[in-house]
């Protein structure tokens, strides 16, 4: 009866070793199954959204012009195309009068824009005075003057005074005579005939608004400082004026 009872025992153990193997082998079997299930899963979504998914292609597009580029543009265009036009006016033989046996006459007076004037000359007025620098219209009169009389007279035609508006410009102040002509300022022998002028800033208006200039040149004076005769008064209208091409006389 006891040999029954081991035998029993025996059988039990054995068995119950035999599941506690089983049981151990299967479990990581059933995680390695999920394991490679989910991980194939993933790599089938990996494959699929790498097969799906492209990138976006940019297009090129034309890059249209910024309204501030298209006015600086427009401005540009019309500055070229102003510069080639006559952006000044001019008046030839605007006037002559005598006092006391001294004849002056205007042989020609101008208007213009600096710039332009500059262009034309090939000068910088800055280089004659600073004071240009500070205006934007340029005026030139042109002046003969003849001493009829039978003595030595004294004229300042640069220490004048110009009226244009409410404008008083004193052309002394600008010293900017044109150095290719004579100079018409000082003593004049009887007999003696001169032709030149000088420069001076307008600062109120621009070239194409000036339209009536007074122009006033003191009083002649003799060998003693004496005056002689009354001031120089001329008044010119530019009205119907243009442009008038230098006169022959004065060409090159």
């Amino acid at each position: 009866m006891k040999k029954i009872f081991n035998i029993l025992i025996i059988i039990i153990l054995f068995l119950s070793m035999n599941l506690s193997v089983n049981s151990c082998a299967i479990a990581p079997e059933i995680i390695t199954e999920e394991t490679e299930v989910i991980t194939t899963e993933e790599e089938i979504a990996e494959e699929t959204t790498e097969e799906t998914t492209e990138e976006p292609t940019e297009e090129p597009t034309e890059e249209t012009p910024s309204e501030e580029t298209e006015e600086k543009t427009t401005k540009e265009e019309i500055t070229d195309k102003e510069i080639t036009g006559v952006l000044a006016k001019a008046m030839n033989y605007a006037g002559k009068q005598e006092e006391s046996g001294m004849e002056i006459e205007i042989i020609r007076i101008l208007f213009g824009d600096k710039k332009y004037i500059e262009k034309k000359i090939g000068e910088k007025f800055s280089d004659c005075s600073i004071l240009f620098d500070e205006v934007n219209t340029v005026g030139e009169i042109l002046l003969r003057v003849t001493n009829n009389s039978n003595k030595i007279l004294n004229i300042r035609p640069d220490k004048g005074i110009i009226i244009i508006g409410n404008e008083q410009i004193n052309p002394e102040d600008y010293y900017c005579e044109i150095y290719t002509m004579e100079d018409i300022s000082g003593q004049l022998y009887p007999g003696i005939m001169r032709i030149g002028g000088f420069w001076f800033g307008v600062r109120r208006s621009t070239w194409d608004e000036v339209i009536k200039v007074k122009y006033i040149i003191d009083a002649l004076y003799d060998e003693d400082y004496a005056d002689v005769g009354e001031d120089f008064q001329f008044e010119i209208n530019l009205s119907e004026k243009s442009f008038e091409p230098m006169p022959e006389e004065l060409s090159p």
